[in-house]
């Protein structure tokens, strides 16, 4: 049977024409095809444009973080970055309810409202899980960062010694009398008395302990006190400009007046945060650090040299973000002169910890092959002497595990350190307090017992800090 479109009568399948209307019966009427949702093609052109978008901040977001200058939570730029990427987000879910609302639109075709969906969701739950990667890295990365205290946190031991503290020891005593003297020989204008203070050192390589130079506390002795005024550190900075031009050819000059510009670039810049420097911080730092790296490099045409120039020189590089290629090459430079000289090691370790620009692992790797280089009893102090000098300088509140060191060869390079220092207090203080980070609760006990109860400042800070880890050692 067939059926009139216009009026609803029936007739036989072969009738052509209804009797009524004059309606063809052969002729079906003609199929509309569906249209793309207006919402879905929304969903899918937004849900794409934002996730290129989104990659291209996180590429970004990569690049900025090896800007971060060293020690900071946060790189430069890194508001915007997280700002740019809420409004990315938001403009994803808005395409994640465009998509929704697609398919709910029958008369239209859902193939891009069901690709919407696929996008924005996979790019929602992409940088949600990149987030929550990188949450969980820092959080491990800041266990590292503990205060050194909290380590050994735990109750009273009944300790084998009084403890009382010392300050300054022996060797600390040498170091303020030595900066004393050549402060005040400089303040007299005595240039000639004080070049040859230096030359003798810087001949001698006389050394502490802990590995640094005597020669360096004559350049640590013109670097005015924490207290100084913006006033007394630019009436230094003119002083030494005056050595300068009445000894043009004095190394010690030179170097003197660039190792007080890097440490009043720091000043500048203060020791906070780096969301915490100003705009006037950052500019002054970097301009005092050029001054320092111009300075220094007019001094190289010098007939005279000084390893210490190439520990400011570094100093400044790690400031002014050198890559690593050229740091590599300013360190070979500085072997090339001088192979002994501890403090470069040291520098170069700083710059290579996984908190400034080294890799996991790569610290170590690096001050074993440096140590092996020199060899024998030379090259196991040596990486002692750095792991100490890390401590020291770097604010590392266990240096041991967060750089992956050999505790054995520390301890086997303090054995030799104790061997040829025999009186100094405070290799056996360090020796002990490395041992405590390692976890050696045996040898820790063995070297707190050497030390007699005497907390050495210079290692240990303060007297609890001390007693901290006695208690840990000898409460096991």
């Amino acid at each position: 049977m067939k059926k009139c479109s216009y009026c609803g009568a029936e007739y036989p399948d072969d009738a052509v024409m209804c009797a009524v209307d004059q309606t063809p019966l052969n002729i079906t009427p003609p199929r509309l095809d569906k249209r793309h949702s207006g919402l879905g093609i929304t969903s899918f052109v937004i849900s794409v444009a934002v996730g290129c978008f989104i990659l291209a901040v996180l590429c970004v977001a990569a690049v900025l973080n090896t800007h971060r200058i060293p020690g900071d939570r946060t790189y430069p730029g890194q508001l915007a970055v997280g700002l740019i990427t809420i409004f990315l987000m938001a403009a994803e879910v808005v395409a994640f309810g465009f998509g929704i609302a697609a398919l709910f639109q029958s008369e239209k075709k859902r193939l891009f409202g069901i690709l919407g969906l696929v996008f924005s969701s996979a790019t929602i739950v992409g940088t949600i899980g990149l987030i929550i990667i990188g949450l969980v890295y820092m959080g491990s990365r800041a266990g590292l960062h503990e205060t050194r205290p909290n380590q050994f946190n735990g109750p009273s031991a009944v300790l084998p010694f009084q403890v009382t503290t010392v300050w300054p020891d022996a060797e600390s005593r040498e170091m303020l009398d030595r900066k004393t003297l050549a402060n005040n020989l400089f303040e007299a204008t005595n240039y000639d008395k004080l070049d040859d203070l230096a030359g003798t050192f810087r001949s001698s390589k006389e050394g502490y302990a802990s590995g640094g130079w005597k020669l360096n506390d004559i350049y640590a002795g013109l670097v005015p006190p924490d207290k100084a005024s913006e006033v007394d550190w630019q009436n230094r900075i003119a002083a030494l400009q005056d050595w300068i031009d009445a000894k043009p050819d004095s190394i010690t000059a030179r170097v003197s007046l660039a190792n007080v510009l890097v440490n009043f670039a720091w000043k500048a810049r203060g020791s906070g945060w780096q969301n915490t420097v100003t705009d006037e911080g950052w500019r002054l730092f970097g301009n005092r650090l050029h001054q320092a790296m111009k300075v220094l490099n007019s001094a190289e045409s010098l007939k005279a040299q000084c390893p210490y120039s190439w520990t400011v020189k570094m100093r400044a590089a790690l400031g002014l973000q050198m890559d690593k290629d050229q740091f590599n090459d300013m360190f070979h430079q500085a072997m090339i002169y001088e192979s002994d000289y501890e403090p470069s090691y040291v520098q170069r370790a700083v710059y290579l910890m996984p908190r400034w620009y080294g890799g996991e692992g790569e610290l170590e790797t690096d001050l074993a092959k440096s140590a092996d280089q020199m060899g024998g009893d030379d090259g196991d102090m040596l990486y002692a002497q750095v792991v100490w000098g890390i401590h020291a300088r770097a604010s590392s509140p266990n240096v041991i595990k967060e750089n992956h060191f050999s505790w054995p060869r520390v301890d086997k390079g303090f054995a030799i350190i104790e061997e040829r220092f025999p009186d100094s207090l405070a290799a056996k203080s360090e020796r002990a307090c490395l041992a405590a980070y390692a976890g050696d609760v045996r040898k820790t006990k063995e070297y707190l017992a050497q030390t007699q109860g005497k907390a050495d400042l210079v290692i240990w800070y303060t007297k609890d800090e001390y007693l901290k880890i006695a208690n840990w050692a000898y409460g096991q």
